[in-house]
């Protein structure tokens, strides 16, 4: 754009000239023409307040079709155009056109919307419409109003139409082309190059008619390296009486495809496998994307999986390719090893049962022991307790395992157990009893011999004849390891000899005294049930009362050391009672003796006088009585009589004696 004024002097005007850009000075015919009328306007009209509106201002929009450019506000003096009102002030732009522009917009924010323009002094048109300018060089752009304030102008050129750039594309991928500014129902697309009008149009969609935007996809195997469409249509508005065409060029390039190499088809655990993406068609350079992350041709990969590569060229409309490919592990299972206990200070076998050898075993530093191949290792001896971890590992193809880990449990020795001696007596068994360090015991006869269930802290013995001592032995595995062995003596105490006691003959009704008189107490009676009786301690007994004959077997035994002698038996024989005596009553005179007489069942007798004393001589059926006497009336005497049976007295018979007075002695008279 260029300012001049008439007040500048000649010489500042030529330096201003010079002093203009490149791209001012540079300008088509029409405005060089332009600066030479302002020149001479300059120099002939100098010394004037303001320039006349005849003279426009020059903007220049010829650098590009597409060109904003704001113009600050300038002074407006003038008509410009003959039959404008008068009261109004001008001023004029020129306005160079690039030839491909064809629409020229112009925009203020200080001008209303009711505000109006001249172009070319044809007019006036509202502000807010654009202009038509396809095929001018340049036009004269007029503002008239009343007033004289400044106010800023821009000035928008663009091109009335707009298609999108040529596109690059694979076999088989879709592209998009548009048009902008034109009126969509007069547009029609169609391939022009290669072959007729027309020929492509097959690979367009949707139709090629009517729409503004449509997609192109190139077949498989393409007609040439590219293909032209062309594009036309009615331009919109401001210009819609122009028909324009513009053409897009679709490039065509080879589908795009990637394979994907291996240095090996497996791998092993820590030796790697190098893949290789090779692509081929599309447009390179090529880039690349892992599923691992990286992003070069190829990479190094030590474990299996699936690999998958994308690759892209620089056709970014169509997408990248991928590729997959599986590598194979050939690690090994581990092996499988099972883990030991034993006991300190012994060595043991570690074995491998699968998967196959050879194999190869470690110490618990790691470090390769036994000949890399057997299946079994013997470790050395374990002279201290804890877990040694050794561990084993097998190989296929060459390629290793992960290793198992085998943990070899060293125990240490139990503590013997703490067993008391014990003593029993002869004919019984002895329980024997460890109570520390804990179980599983075992325990062991005189003879050596394991005996028991391995498991339980006690054990009964057999019985025991008298004899010994008899050493049985007990070992405890509390750890797991077997200890020393500890002793337990049994000593069998004799059964002393079985007491004296007799047996013993009493009559029914009364008890019996059982007495043993050796070898010595304590002493212990049963009675005839087994039922222990007495004090445990004495050496005599009495029973209860007897009441039925018969004969009862009573027992005895004494103990010596604790230990029981054989019992000894002592009847007890119950006599009956025998019936009681017959004898018949006795009369007799007072001053007389009376003689009384047992007749049954059988002697001999003992009688008793009234008074209950014996009399008699105990054996007799008879005994006479000494003299009794009466008085004047009667007296009974009361005697019995009982008598015996193996011993046993009869209840007693009551002989009554009647004494009857003497009668009184006659009186003789004489005569």
């Amino acid at each position: 754009m260029l300012l001049l004024k008439p007040t500048y002097k000649i010489n500042n005007t030529l330096r201003f000239l010079i002093s203009l850009p490149a791209r001012v000075v540079r300008l088509n015919n029409y405005a060089r023409m332009g600066l030479l009328f302002i020149l001479f306007a300059a120099a002939v009209n100098k010394g004037f307040a303001q320039q006349d509106c005849s003279i426009p201002y020059i903007v220049d929009l010829t650098a590009s079709p597409n060109v904003s450019y704001s113009e600050p506000g300038h002074p407006r003096s003038g008509l410009c155009c003959a039959d404008l009102k008068q009261q109004d002030n001008c001023i004029s732009y020129k306005v160079l056109i690039n030839p491909a522009t064809d629409v020229l917009a112009i925009k203020s924010d200080q001008l209303a919307k009711s505000d109006t323009y001249y172009i070319n002094c044809d007019g006036p048109y509202p502000i807010t419409q654009s202009a038509c300018v396809s095929g001018l060089p340049y036009v004269i752009i007029t503002f008239c109003k009343p007033g004289t304030n400044l106010f800023d102008i821009t000035f928008e050129a663009s091109q009335g139409i707009g298609v999108s750039p040529d596109i690059s594309l694979r076999q088989g991928c879709t592209g998009t082309m548009n048009v902008t500014g034109m009126i969509p129902s007069t547009i029609t697309w169609n391939s022009i190059s290669p072959g007729n009008r027309g020929d492509y149009n097959s690979y367009l969609s949707p139709s090629a008619s009517g729409v503004s935007t449509v997609t192109v996809t190139p077949p498989a195997v393409p007609p040439a390296d590219y293909i032209d469409y062309e594009v036309k249509g009615i331009e919109q508005s401001p210009c819609n009486t122009i028909t324009r065409t513009a053409v897009i060029r679709v490039w065509l390039y080879p589908a795009l495809s990637v394979a994907i190499s291996s240095s090996g088809a497996s791998v092993c655990s820590g030796n790697p496998v190098t893949l290789t993406a090779t692509p081929s068609g599309g447009n390179p350079a090529y880039t690349y994307s892992w599923n691992t992350g990286a992003t070069t041709p190829s990479i190094t990969v030590s474990t299996a999986g699936t690999y998958t590569v994308s690759v892209n060229d620089q056709l970014s409309t169509c997408g990248a390719t991928t590729k997959s490919i599986t590598i194979a592990a050939t690690t090994p299972v581990p092996p499988t090893a099972p883990s030991v206990s034993i006991c300190r200070g012994s060595a043991t076998v570690l074995t491998a049962t699968a998967p196959g050898g050879p194999y190869q075993w470690y110490d618990p530093s790691g470090n390769p022991v036994g000949d890399g191949i057997s299946a079994s290792y013997t470790t050395p001896v374990f002279m201290a307790s804890g877990t040694y971890n050794y561990s084993v590992m097998t190989s296929f193809g060459g390629c290793p395992s992960q290793k198992t880990t085998v943990p070899v449990k060293v125990l240490p020795t139990s503590a013997a157990p703490t067993a008391s001696p014990v003593t029993v007596c002869s004919g019984n068994k002895a329980v024997l009893t460890a109570t520390a360090p804990g179980g599983p015991y075992q325990w062991y006869d005189p003879s050596g011999n394991p005996v028991g269930d391995g498991i339980s802290a006690s054990y009964t013995t057999p019985v025991l004849a008298a004899g010994g001592p008899y050493n049985y032995t007990v070992i405890s595995s509390f750890t797991g390891c077997p200890g020393q062995s500890t002793t337990v003596p049994v000593t069998v105490l004799p059964t002393p000899p079985g007491p004296t006691a007799s047996s013993v003959t009493v009559c029914s009704g009364n008890p019996a005294t059982l007495t043993a008189t050796s070898p010595g107490g304590p002493y212990q009676w049963y009675d005839s049930s087994g039922n222990k009786v007495g004090d445990g301690v004495s050496a005599s007994y009495t029973t209860p009362t007897f009441t039925t004959a018969g004969t009862y077997n009573y027992s005895v035994i004494t103990s010596s050391g604790g230990c029981p002698s054989a019992p000894t038996p002592v009847t007890v024989t119950v006599l009956p009672t025998p019936p009681a005596p017959t004898a018949p009553p006795v009369t007799i005179c007072s001053g007389a003796t009376a003689t009384l007489t047992a007749t049954a069942p059988g002697g001999p007798y003992q009688w008793y006088d009234p008074s209950g004393n014996p009399v008699g001589d105990g054996v007799s059926a008879s005994y006479t009585t000494p003299v009794l006497t009466t008085g004047a009336i009667n007296t009974i005497y009361s005697y019995k009589v009982t008598t015996s049976f193996g011993g046993c007295p009869s209840q007693p018979a009551t002989v009554p004696v009647t004494v009857t007075p003497l009668p009184p002695t006659p009186t003789v008279q004489s005569q």
